[in-house]
């Protein structure tokens, strides 16, 4: 009876979290008395209770096997102890052995448990090591097996039951070799079924391994079956495959694996990534057997014969040969063996199609939109003086480090350096032109940054394109002032109906063949449907009047693409096809790898097409044909289609036109997410046509899945792109939303897209959010050198901008990312700076907010001598208190960032001295650190013995005030250093801060009266809090007392769990205020230890931590606390997994999966109970199936340039796998060397 109790308290503990109350032990006790007199003849009835006391006091104190961990908690004092008990509770209930029925429904319920792992292992090895048992046991595990492999789920890998039994291997015994080694055989084909089923789990690199490290498991105990097996495996060509692949994972040799290997080279396969040729490659490298080396009779025969080494190496036939016989592209770098043509000569000699490759290159340093042109004009300036200003002006609106726009300006334009109004300037220059054409262009440059008269100019520049006499250039010209009025004038609707009825106009007048069927082609991206397919149409009846040559030939690839969905157009298209005489044509515009080809054929003079020696960087061959050469490419390309058409490859243009077909395919789209998962979604002329024409027919639902990894528009798609921003007028429509992103990646951030993008900011959709934060935040936290300019941005773009930080609302985790767009500006243009300074106090008056901080004054980091000379004037003659006091914030940050120098700060300094700083709104600045800060804090806290009042708080700010701050007053006498330290002092945070103050507290003694004394402190700073327009002096004090508070809470959680659940505490109000610092305060480490006090407290309602997260991981920089404050939550876990799994429903990956984090964690440190662990499991399994698992998880830091990213589905496996308890993969890791010996 005894055992039976003890193993009943065993299930019960391995069952739950917490552990064994009191009460809980009795009624175990009192239900196994009551049984046990059921099946006795004895009545315990009288005495029952008095039993139930004695056995208590035995199990507590006299035998001393159950232990009090915590109030009222017991468990047993040895958990190998409890393990084996709950191990024979599956075996004997009640004393009495159970059926084989019994005994197998027990094993299989708990099978998928966990916690259930070890007791299992020792009841596997409870019924193998008995004789009685034998019998039993090997009929357990067929039925296991058996039930399993039945059950078994394609979609989603829930084989179990092989992994539990091979953990449990050497805890089994065997009666025969035979049972034994048949048990393994059985064992490892369901290991290779799961592996085999890449519809499940196996399309996962991480469940692959799993798999492989319990094959490596039996291989290092059964190294002779596990070999018999695989071999018997090998000879049937299904699974000979996924078999190599295991073996090249284990790095395992077998010379009859080489053998069996080498016959098999045609069943290699491209899902397994070539795992036959993997492995004996392989072997040929690192395998030092005879066998394997006389296999390789070239190399052999090469390294007995050196000269054929030199032959082959100076050989433009045998290298290429030898290199693809032997799959070696992967390590053949074709790239670099083709000479570079990057000299603008070349480039301008090629035509536009084979200039693409080069596209990329040359927009960033030349023009995103015209690269030819502008290196022509570049050219051109020293013969034509007319084209200095176009030459300017284009590197006036490049924002790039590899452009050197002031030595530019310098040997061009040298008097534009002097200039106050550069653009002004500019302005009268171009008036002095003559030229219609080259006049037209600068006009519409100069239109994209000289705010005050954008629309003035492009109308001008509009007006004078009737004077353009050739229509090509005629209409180049319109389309560039189309695409800059969507920028800067995008309200005058007519003014852009006039511009596209222009270019109709135009186009009517060209008479080339290709320049018409060009324009054509471009005019259709102006409509959709009846008008695109007109223009479409056009181009094919044109093309069909030019003759077949190479021009011809690049027209109709370029058109196959994009009439594909008319099913008209593509008939007569492949009827013009079907009669061209060369029909090396007709493989060139039917094949895939053939269009690529033809349409990137650079055609250069022989004498630049050379091969070039990696390592030397030395000319080894000058191919004399290149015909030959061309020859060999059209041989590799008709390869490639063949192998398309055998395997049966979906080419992402024809997903794309399948898509159109039938918008409810999820294969289609989840093979096109794949594709933008990896590598982003082009949009292309044909991806926008067919984007385009579902948006019109009311399919945009359907597709909406694949906007956020939708990238780069091409030149000649953007105005349905605009389209797309200007006629969606709805903020929550989401290809609007897509259209802001690209039009404001494409250039830079512009007025009309700010309010989306700002919107997009609080978006659930990561990617989106994650794009429109790089919009506004640079990739690193510490900036050197800014990367936007004021002087291109323009003045309405920073108005609309500043408007939202001064008068809209916004929570912090917003605000925060929009500031940052200051963090990298150069204010380069004093006249917009002037304007900006004049428009912003008119907002304040509007707005009534004139106490509120003007911040883009506070936040002036990078300026240039012409801007900071004006400030100065300005200053001078106002001497307007509030505007000199913002300034001094930004003054701080220049001389910290040494853009002004000492001789600046002196003057500063002079007129700060003769201000009235009694208007100021600061009154202190601190001059010592955060840390030093803390420390003075600590040691006038930990001097009282006795809990304070709010005069003792008052006197002690008042310390703080003496001891560690400087008073306005007193700044103008601060030298340049000086004022470099306090700015450092005010505006920056110490790196590692939590950690920092952690360390600092290892001298102070936690005890509780200090705890009391440091939150009766911080809540009166936090009652205080007015939010972001606070006094410099109380943000940092608030904020200094929250990281201090969190710090102790996570020395001595305990104390502040004391102090916070008294009745006197005000428990209510306390999570109130921390709800308030999460939500408002400006500052991240508020923020961040906001959520560790509110983690740290015993909550009533599990709503608050569930919000508190929430809100949490909207922020990339607060994220970091949640590492912090997970672990110190206390609330039900019920509750709180339920809430849990709700958030994982989330359109949030980054929410997801920073749950499946915390979710994780409580399991594998046994804070949740079996139920909710089942909960997490049965969910993990469905999800990591579905289409929207395929999600990037986009974790982005600004303090790290390279985002850590992976997919949900990588995720929830992972989830999956921790909370399973399966060890294979971390012992494969740890063993992987030991078995290549």
């Amino acid at each position: 009876m005894i055992w039976s109790i003890l193993q009943e308290i065993a299930e019960y503990l391995h069952s739950k979290v917490e552990g064994l109350s009191e009460k809980m032990l009795k009624e175990i006790i009192r239900k196994c008395l009551l049984d046990y007199q059921k099946q006795s003849s004895k009545s315990l009835e009288t005495k029952i209770d008095k039993l139930i006391s004695n056995l208590v006091d035995i199990f507590k104190y006299q035998a001393g096997i159950l232990n009090e961990f915590g109030h009222n908690s017991f468990r047993f004092i040895h958990r190998t102890f409890q393990e084996y008990l709950a191990a024979k509770s599956i075996i004997i209930h009640n004393g009495i052995e159970q059926s084989e029925d019994m005994i197998y429904h027990n094993i299989h319920s708990k099978i998928g448990i966990p916690n259930w792992r070890v007791p299992l292992s020792m009841t596997f090895g409870i019924l193998s090591k008995s004789i009685e048992y034998s019998l039993l046991f090997n009929n357990i595990i067929k039925r296991l097996l058996k039930d399993e492999k039945t059950s078994s789920n394609m979609q989603s890998s829930i084989l179990l039951v092989p992994f539990v039994i091979i953990d449990s291997l050497n805890d089994m015994h065997f009666s025969s070799k035979d049972t034994e080694h048949e048990l393994i055989r059985k064992l490892a084909d369901m290991l290779l079924f799961d592996y085999e089923n890449v519809s499940g789990f196996s399309r996962l690199k991480e469940h692959q391994e799993l798999i492989q490290s319990y094959f490596l498991k039996l291989k290092r105990k059964y190294d002779n079956i596990m070999a018999e097996w695989f071999i018997k495996k090998l000879n049937h060509e299904d699974d000979v495959a996924p078999c190599a692949n295991i073996i090249y994972q284990l790095k395992w040799y077998n010379p009859k694996f080489h053998e069996i290997f080498l016959k098999n080279l045609h069943n290699d396969s491209i899902i397994w990534n070539w795992p036959i040729d993997s492995i004996l490659r392989f072997y040929s490298n690192e395998i030092k057997d005879e066998v394997v080396l006389t296999q390789l009779k070239f190399k052999n025969t090469i390294n007995k014969n050196p000269e054929m080494i030199k032959f082959i190496v100076n050989s433009n036939a045998w290298l290429p040969l030898i290199i693809a016989l032997y799959g070696g592209y992967k390590n053949y770098k074709t790239p670099s063996s083709i000479s570079e043509y990057y000299e603008i000569a070349q480039f301008l000699d090629l035509s536009s199609m084979e200039r693409a490759p080069f596209t990329f290159y040359y927009q960033e340093i030349w023009d995103r939109d015209d690269a030819a042109y502008s290196m022509a004009v570049y050219l051109d300036t020293k013969k034509n003086s007319e084209l200095i200003p176009l030459v300017v002006l284009l590197h006036f609106g490049i924002i790039s480090k590899d452009s050197d726009r002031l030595r530019i300006y310098k040997n061009l334009l040298p008097e534009l350096a002097e200039q106050y109004d550069v653009k002004e300037f500019l302005f009268e220059r171009i008036q002095s032109m003559c030229n219609p054409y080259y006049k037209s262009r600068a006009l519409y440059q100069l239109a994209e940054f000289y705010d005050e008269k954008s629309y003035e100019l492009l109308n001008e520049s509009f007006i004078l394109t009737k004077n353009i006499q050739e229509p090509t250039l005629k209409f180049q010209v319109l389309e560039k002032i189309f695409s800059i009025t969507h920028y800067k004038e995008v309200d005058r609707k007519l003014f852009i109906q006039k511009i596209v009825d222009e270019l109709i106009l135009t186009f009517d007048n060209i008479d080339d063949l290709h320049n018409r069927i060009i324009a054509s082609i471009r005019l259709s991206f102006y409509g959709s449907g009846e008008f695109r397919k007109k223009y479409l149409t056009i181009a094919i009846e044109t093309l069909d009047r030019m003759n077949e040559d190479n021009d011809k030939i690049k027209l109709i690839i370029k058109l196959k693409s994009l009439i594909n969905i008319y099913d008209d157009l593509l008939i007569k298209l492949n009827g013009m096809i079907e009669t061209l005489k060369n029909k090396i044509y007709y493989y060139f515009v039917n094949s895939y790898y053939g269009r690529i080809l033809f349409t990137g054929t650079l055609q250069v003079s022989k004498s630049n097409v050379n091969l070039e020696n990696e390592n030397d960087n030395k000319e080894i061959v000058d191919l004399s044909n290149y015909a030959e050469l061309q020859s060999l490419f059209v041989l590799v390309a008709q390869l490639n289609d063949t192998k398309l058409i055998m395997d049966k490859t979906e080419s992402t243009d024809q997903l794309w036109i399948h898509l159109f077909k039938d918008t409810d395919n999820q294969s289609t789209i989840e093979k096109i997410l794949t594709i933008g998962l990896h590598d982003g979604i082009f949009l292309t002329p044909q991806v926008t046509i067919i984007i385009d024409e579902l948006i019109e027919k009311g399919k945009e639902d359907h597709i909406s899945m694949l906007f956020p990894y939708i990238i780069k528009p091409s030149n000649e798609v953007l105005p349905v792109v605009q389209r797309w921003f200007t006629q969606n007028n709805n903020n929550n429509n989401q290809i609007k939303n897509l259209a802001a992103l690209l039009l404001a990646e494409a250039r830079h951030v512009f007025e009309s897209v700010i309010d989306t993008i700002i919107d997009l900011l609080k978006s659930d959709n990561d990617q989106m959010r994650y794009r429109a934060q790089r919009i506004f935040q640079h990739p690193e936290r510490d900036v050197k050198e800014p990367s936007k300019r004021l002087s291109v941005l323009g003045e309405k773009t920073m108005m609309k901008i500043l408007e939202h930080a001064l008068v809209k609302e916004h929570l912090p985790r917003v605000r925060a990312y929009f500031f940052t767009f200051f963090y990298d500006l150069l204010w380069d243009d004093p006249v917009v700076f002037h304007n900006l300074s004049q428009n912003m106090n008119q907002l304040q008056e509007r707005n009534s907010v004139s106490e509120r901080r003007i911040q883009f004054l506070d936040r002036i980091y990078f300026i240039n001598n012409h801007t900071w000379n004006s400030i100065m004037q300005t200053l001078e003659s106002s001497l307007y208190p509030l505007y000199i006091e913002k300034l001094l914030h930004s003054t701080m940050h220049l001389a910290r960032r040494s853009q002004i120098i000492e001789d600046d700060w002196i003057k500063f300094a002079r007129l700060l001295a003769v201000s009235d700083t009694c208007q100021f709104q600061e009154h202190v600045y601190f001059s010592h650190t955060d840390m030093e800060l803390i420390q003075v804090i600590l040691d006038e806290v930990s001097a009282s013995t006795t809990i304070t009042d709010e005069t003792y708080f008052e006197n002690l700010e008042s310390i703080l005030i003496i001891q560690t701050t400087i008073k306005v007053e007193d700044l103008s006498r601060q030298n340049y250093d000086q004022i470099q330290h306090i700015g450092r002092c005010n505006f920056t945070v110490s790196n590692d801060v939590n950690k920092t103050i952690l360390n600092l507290l290892s001298n102070f003694s936690i005890n509780i009266v200090l705890m009391k004394n440091l939150i009766q402190w911080l809540i009166l700073k936090m009652i205080s809090f007015n939010g972001f327009d606070d006094t410099i002096f109380e943000l940092i004090l608030c904020e200094t007392l929250l990281s201090l508070v969190s710090a102790c809470v996570q020395k001595e959680d305990y104390l502040y769990r004391k102090i916070t659940n008294s009745p006197n505490f005000n428990k209510v109000q306390m999570i109130q205020l921390l709800e308030k610092m999460l939500n408002y305060h400006p500052y991240f480490p508020a923020r961040g230890t906001a959520f560790i006090l509110l983690s740290a407290m015993e909550q009533f309602d599990h709503k608050v931590i569930i919000n508190a997260m929430n809100t949490l991981f909207d922020e990339n920089l607060v994220k970091e606390y949640s590492v912090i404050g997970v672990p110190l939550i206390r609330l039900s876990s019920d509750e709180l997994i339920d809430d849990l799994i709700v958030y994982l429903k989330s359109e949030s990956a980054i929410k997801v999966y920073e749950i499946l984090k915390i979710l994780t964690e409580f399991a594998l440190n046994e804070k949740i109970d079996m139920n909710s662990k089942s909960k997490i499991m049965n969910y993990l399994t469905n999800e990591i199936v579905q289409l929207k698992s395929k999600k990037l998880v986009n974790y982005y830091y600004t303090d790290i340039k390279i985002p850590f990213t992976t997919t949900l589905e990588h995720e929830y496996y992972k989830a999956w796998i921790k909370i399973q308890g399966l060890s294979g993969k971390a012992q494969y890791s740890i063993n992987i060397k030991e078995s290549n010996k």
